[in-house]
């Protein structure tokens, strides 16, 4: 048995209208205020790494948790607006069992695909 449960996920979203790169960033922080909230459900205070990676055809930027409650920090930005985004979600959550850290993961992406 692992000392952490990881999962892996992705989505890939089209919208008629570009998205802003505040809009998406504020998806990212989205999901994952979602996946800590599920997560402290289980683990009040979790420690591990819930990162959002959204990538464009402009390039890419990834925001991450490393514990409950802690604030979101971001790595790069996209510039232009985006027709188009692959967002890939990745939790690795020390003593969280495997079953937990997909439940988290595909939840998430489950409810961004049919609520945008």
């Amino acid at each position: 048995m692992s000392d952490a449960g990881s999962a892996t996920g992705q989505a890939v979203l089209e919208w008629e209208r570009p998205r802003e790169w505040p809009e998406l960033r504020r998806l990212a922080e989205g999901l994952l205020a979602e996946c800590d909230e599920r997560l402290r459900a289980e683990l009040p205070d979790w420690i591990g790494h819930v990162k959002a990676l959204v990538a464009t055809g402009e390039g890419a930027a990834y925001a991450s948790l490393t514990g409950a409650g802690e604030p979101v920090t971001w790595r790069g930005a996209l510039g232009s607006p985006a027709a188009r985004a692959t967002v890939t979600l990745y939790a690795i959550v020390w003593a969280a069992p495997e079953e937990l850290a997909r439940a988290i993961v595909d939840a998430a992406l489950e409810r961004l695909r049919h609520h945008l």
